[in-house]
Order: C-alpha cells, then structure tokens, then sequence
C-alpha cells in the first residue's frame, strides 16, 4: 500500500463536510494551505525519496501561497466584503426614507381631504363625542331589524317546538291505547 504524500491532519480537513457560507469556505481553505505549506517541505523530500514525486514537479508544488499571502487575500476579501455590505445597507436606508416621505405627503394630503369635506353633527352627546348621524342612524335601524328577525325566530321555534311534541305526545297515546285495545280484546 503507498504512503499518502499528505499527512493526515490535512487529509481530514479536505474530505469534511462543505460549509454553508463563501467566508468559512474561504478559511477552511486558508487554513488547509497554511498547514499544507509547512508540512510541505517534509512530504515533498519523503515523497522524493520514494519516487512518487518527479523533480520537475517539485516547483509547481513550492508556488502555492504563502500563510502570510493567504491571509492577506482574505483579509482583503473580508473587507471588500464589508465594504460592499455597508453600500448595500446604505442603499436600503435611503429608498426607505424615500418611502416614508411618500407616504407622510400622501397623509397630509388625506388629511386636508378630510378636512375640507363638512360633516354635518346632530351634537354631542353627554359623554361629549359628537354622532354621525347616517352611521348611527344606520347602525340603530339595522339593530332594530335584526331584534326583530330574533325575536319572531324565537317564537316561531318555540311554536313548532310545542307542536313538535304535542304530535309525538298524540302519536305515543295513540300506539298506546292500540296496544291496550288490543290486549284487552284479546283477553
């Protein structure tokens, strides 16, 4: 079986699970390359002399990044990153702002619309708020129907209730006196 040229501990952090965001890809990388360019040096001469690794590929494999490169280009991507959220954010501030005053122009307007339209008042009350005639007159007309409507549905449901069991009452006497016929005819 051949030796795995990279040592375990990388190994591990490679075959994890992906992570959910480009910023913890990002480090996860960062620090595999880290780990894999200090341990590096070691596994390039242990694989050299085992002959797995050609010379002429050894100076492809001392090109990658050094740990303090790495950290620089994900700090500069760190604060793009920031910089492009603060914009975005800024953004949204102002087309909200741009809203709101949209929308308070559009309740004045509403306001001096209500303001110009005259609502006649009977007078106020003796709690001292003042009645809309058409609503309240409405409203009263309308209660007054729907007591009306309660009021007959009660009664008329109370009299088909009575006629109810008064014909069970007959139908039951009636099964019985044919009962009581019929035992005393036969007796």
């Amino acid at each position: 079986e051949k030796a795995n040229p990279i040592p375990k501990q990388v190994h591990q952090r490679q075959t994890m699970k992906p992570m959910p965001s480009r910023l913890s890809a990002i480090l996860v990388l960062s620090t595999s390359l880290s780990s894999a360019y200090t341990l590096l040096p070691q596994s390039i001469s242990s694989a050299r002399r085992a002959g797995r690794i050609a010379e002429s590929s050894a100076p492809l494999l001392q090109a990658l990044p050094t740990p303090e490169e790495s950290a620089q280009a994900l700090t500069d991507y760190m604060a793009k990153a920031h910089e492009e959220k603060i914009r975005a954010v800024a953004a949204a501030e102002a087309k909200s702002k741009d809203r709101i005053k949209e929308l308070e122009i559009e309740v004045a307007d509403l306001k001096e619309q209500l303001a110009s339209q005259s609502i006649p008042t009977e007078g106020a009350h003796r709690d001292g708020s003042y009645e809309f005639p058409a609503t309240n007159k409405a409203l009263a007309e309308k209660v007054r129907s729907y007591q009306a409507f309660v009021k007959d549905y009660v009664v008329k449901a109370q009299m088909q209730k009575m006629e109810a069991v008064a014909a069970a009452e007959r139908k039951v006497r009636a099964e019985c006196e044919e009962k009581m016929r019929r035992l005393m005819g036969g007796a």
